[in-house]
């Protein structure tokens, strides 16, 4: 068993499924933070060139204010969050990923695939892999593999 994997079970594994979506989520989330604009306040001067003929003309300047600053850094910090929270999950998939791929017995790795990865039913699960609908069957002998791991 690869390091890490001694703490899963199957309340870990029941959390496969809804990490997917939080990884989802949270790209949502840094997307729409991309999306917003950045403000500008704009505004018109008087000028003239530096060299002759000094001839009057209009400039346009724009720049962020300080409230327009404090938000983009306020994204910023809330981007690096969400970046950082992604990673968690992903390395918290990655651990139940490598937990399955240690699995010694076939069968229970086809189980977890079903059942956690694929997020099937205890019922089909039991019916893809032993042709007939035996929920039980399927949830006691997983749980008898993770015991003895």
């Amino acid at each position: 068993m690869s390091r890490g994997a001694e703490n899963i079970n199957i309340k870990t594994l029941e959390q496969y499924g809804y990490l997917k979506k939080e990884i989802a989520e949270i790209e949502k989330k840094i997307n729409k933070l991309k999306e917003q604009k950045e403000v500008y306040i704009t505004d018109t001067v008087t000028a003239s060139s530096d060299a002759p003929p000094y001839q009057k003309q209009l400039v346009h300047i724009r720049a962020h204010d300080k409230s327009t600053k404090l938000r983009l850094e306020k994204i910023q910090r809330l981007q690096e969050s969400l970046y950082e929270r992604e990673i968690y999950v992903e390395m918290k998939l990655y651990e139940i990923e490598r937990f399955i791929i240690s699995v010694n017995d076939s069968i229970a790795r086809q189980i977890i695939d079903y059942k956690y990865i694929d997020g099937l039913t205890w019922t089909d699960t039991a019916s893809k892999l032993y042709g007939y609908p035996c929920a039980d069957r399927a949830r006691k002998y997983l749980n008898n593999v993770l015991r003895k791991q």
